[in-house]
Formats: structure tokens, sequence, C-alpha cells
């Protein structure tokens, strides 16, 4: 039966316009978990760790992106965000509702307590995996946007840096440049200095050295694709 029968044009129009603004609303659980897979295959590669937990563990030991944060250099808009989870955790801590609290006591510190930031993003994982979420609870889905808004400011940071990095194909184009370098010299040997074919021949090396170069200066400086959040001064 349809749902509008027997109501009013104006009770339709209302309905009409409550169903398609909660239709429009981001749902923060199936974003948070796309983005928590994305950081979960990227922490796992970098710290070679295979068990969540101590890949966390070891996550928290990698401070180098975090002193840039602190001092304004890097992941800019997190610390507004980062107080609003400090206030929501001092309200209530956020509890492990499958297990104990050993590992972290539900607490974000301050908006500098990363560590505590780090297992925040997980605690939100493991709770909303296991199903200890309650969709109809503001505290439970304000916990996950921030937990959102926070870890993809992170990881929109850790994106960039690894896409800004020395790629695989600018090694591959390292190698074609070399191998076109060494056929343009061989043919400078095999035709005579001061003709047209030859002057376009140099021309074409001195462009191919000058482009190896390029790529050859770029990849001395490069960062380990999986270290990116760990190296200083990156980028700057």
């Amino acid at each position: 039966m349809n749902k509008y029968f027997g109501l009013s044009e104006s009770d339709r129009l209302k309905e009409t316009v409550f169903s398609w603004y909660y239709r429009g609303q981001l749902n923060y659980v199936d974003l948070y978990i796309n983005l928590f897979i994305s950081y979960n295959a990227w922490f796992k590669k970098a710290t070679s760790k295979n068990k969540d937990r101590d890949a966390i563990n070891a996550l928290k030991e990698r401070s180098v992106i975090w002193r840039e944060y602190i001092a304004g250099e890097a992941l800019f808009g997190l610390r507004p965000i980062l107080k609003k989870i400090v206030k929501l955790t001092h309200e209530q801590p956020i509890e492990n509702l499958t297990g104990n609290n050993r590992h972290w006591d539900g607490v974000v510190g301050n908006d500098n307590d990363w560590k505590s930031l780090i297992e925040y993003w997980y605690r939100v994982r493991c709770n909303l995996f296991h199903g200890a979420k309650s969709p109809d609870d503001y505290r439970d889905q304000e916990a996950i946007r921030l937990a959102y808004e926070s870890l993809n400011i992170f990881m929109g940071e850790i994106v960039r840096r690894m896409e800004s990095n020395f790629s695989k194909r600018d090694l591959e184009s390292m190698g074609d440049l070399l191998e076109l370098s060494k056929l343009l010299g061989e043919k400078l040997t095999q035709v005579e200095p001061g003709t047209e074919e030859w002057d376009v021949a140099y021309e074409r090396y001195e462009e191919t050295q000058s482009q190896y170069s390029q790529l050859l200066g770029a990849f001395r400086e490069a960062f380990d694709l999986w270290n990116v959040d760990n190296e200083e001064s990156y980028g700057r």
C-alpha cells in the first residue's frame, strides 16, 4: 500500500521533505569502514606487522608526522576536530565493548595526544565491526563522525605524500631515458658532425640527458613509499 494513501497534500509534501532530507545525510558508518580499510592496509605495510595490535603499537612509535602536526606544519584542520574528540572522551570514555581496556583507557588527553587518537580510531573500528555501536545513539554517531573526519585528514596526507613520491613509473622512465641516451650517443658517432642529422641527434641527446638528470635527482631525494609519515621534513 502507498504510504502516502489518505494523507493530505500538506502531509505528503512534509513526508517528501523529511524522506529525501534523511536520504541526503552522510552515512559515516560506511564512510569510516571504507576509510579504515585503506588505513589498515597502509599501516600494516608501513609497520611490517601482521596483527592489528602489534601494528598499532608500532605505529605509535612513528612520531615524525605528529611532531610536524604539533608544530603546525602538517595535518592541517585536524586540531579543531581533535579538540571535539577530547571533549567527547572526557565526558564519557570510549569503552572497549568487545574486551578489556588494558591498551587504552578510552580518553584522549588533549589535542596533542596523538597516541590516544590512534587508539581512538582503532577502538571505534573494533566496536563498529563487532556490532557494538548503535545507529540510533547520538553519542555513538558523533564518535564515528569525528573518527571519520580526523582519520580522513590523516590518510589524505599519507596518500598525498605517497602520490608525490618517486613512483615505479618514474623509475621505468629513468631506464627508458638511459637506454635512449645510449642509442643517441651511438648515433652521434655514426654521423658527420655539423650536419643537420647530427644537430638533431645532439639536441635530442642533450634533452634526454637533462630529463634523466632531473629524474635521478628526484630519485636520490625520494622517500621510502611506505615511510612517508616518518621522514624528517617530508616535502618541505
